[in-house]
């Protein structure tokens, strides 16, 4: 199959949604020919060794940049309308409402993937191009994001749930982290990769690595919030890493932090996506195989994880004592690693394609 993937996002760039999206279009290459279109934006980040080696993915699909003209009608409805009917295309995959309300007056069938709710306007549109003979469905990730697109209009079997993947091989080693930043190896290593957009548990990490200075907690990410981590004596902030070194960082930690709130800001701050998120952190910590203490929420207790997840509740001395908790029982601590490897397979980017080629098969 001949397959065009549009992302309206920066290529190369830190943000989760590209990190996915190019991991994504390796797995579907593995077997169908990829084109991944992406506009010409400003916003995009400098990487000296390629933007495949950048990502740590094999260069076996091509990545095409295309002229962000404005308006952006112009730039939907005739230059990237050019660009898939010149190709000759089987399917169209895209997170834009533009792009795909643009691209699907082609005929050529349209694949939809969405990460969060719509303005009513955008919904509107989607519930419209759901009723077109080549709309071939919509791809969520999240239960809760399912049902809001059927009770806002689209039938049930338009949709599949596809959560987040995670990769399992041939990963970037990394920076030894404990050596650079010179820590004591006598101390145990706590860590957090990810954003830090409000809801997304840096301020809930610092607080608790107050309170067990014997820890040494390793942070990477964008600092947007411009925190002073001198301010605290046994955190460590490594900065931002490229998508391939996070695997090795992950990897050189003891046990993993994900403390979200309810409320999580998406990226740019402009909207709560808490009650609908699957989020790629939990399964870029599974891939790396070590201990998960996550905050307790229902929307990251998901069927065929959840058994391998150590849950905390709100308050630092739960989180405190958890972390303790698992690095004082070494044999509960294999057993959660041993789980990882068990189950990291069938969150795989692989097993995503598997399950999208089943979805169009079926709805054909």
């Amino acid at each position: 199959m001949k397959i065009a993937i549009f992302g309206d996002v920066p290529i190369p760039s830190y943000m989760a949604h590209s990190i996915t999206r190019m991991h994504l279009c390796e797995a579907l290459a593995v077997n169908n020919e990829v084109d991944f279109f992406v506009p010409n934006r400003s916003d995009s980040v400098n990487c000296d060794d390629g933007v495949y080696s950048f990502y740590g993915v094999d260069e076996i699909f091509k990545i095409t940049e295309i002229p962000k003209l404005k308006p952006s009608r112009i730039f939907y409805d005739i230059v990237l309308k050019y660009v898939v009917h010149k190709g000759d295309y089987d399917l169209f995959f895209t997170s834009s409402i533009a792009a795909l309300s643009s691209v699907i007056k082609l005929k050529v069938d349209v694949l939809y993937e969405m990460h969060q709710p719509l303005n009513q306007q955008n919904m509107s549109l989607l519930v419209k191009n759901s009723k077109k003979s080549n709309f071939r469905g919509i791809v969520v990730i999240s239960d809760p994001l399912k049902e809001y697109c059927i009770n806002h209009g689209i039938l049930e079997d338009q949709i599949l749930v596809c959560r987040s993947s995670t990769k399992i091989n041939k990963f970037i080693s990394g920076i030894d982290y404990r050596s650079k930043f010179k820590l004591n190896n006598e101390k145990k290593t706590i860590g957090y990769a990810g954003s830090m957009y409000i809801g997304k548990g840096i301020e809930k990490i610092l607080e608790i690595s107050k309170e067990n200075v014997d820890l040494n907690f390793l942070i990477a990410g964008v600092n947007i919030n411009n925190i002073d981590f001198n301010e605290y004596e046994n955190v460590f902030w490594v900065g931002k890493l490229k998508p391939s070194e996070v695997h090795g960082f992950l990897s050189g930690c003891d046990v993993l932090l994900m403390p979200y709130s309810e409320s999580v800001e998406s990226y740019g701050g402009n909207s709560d996506i808490g009650k609908y998120m699957s989020p790629t952190k939990l399964f870029e910590y599974i891939g790396a195989g070590k201990p998960i203490i996550s905050s307790d929420l229902e929307i990251l207790k998901i069927e065929g994880i959840k058994h391998c997840v150590i849950y905390a509740s709100d308050s630092v001395l739960d989180w405190s004592l958890h972390i303790r908790d698992i690095l004082n029982d070494p044999v509960k601590y294999d057993e959660l690693c041993r789980e990882y490897g068990r189950i990291v397979g069938e969150y795989s980017y692989d097993k995503k394609v598997v399950a999208i080629t089943e979805f169009l098969n079926k709805n054909k």
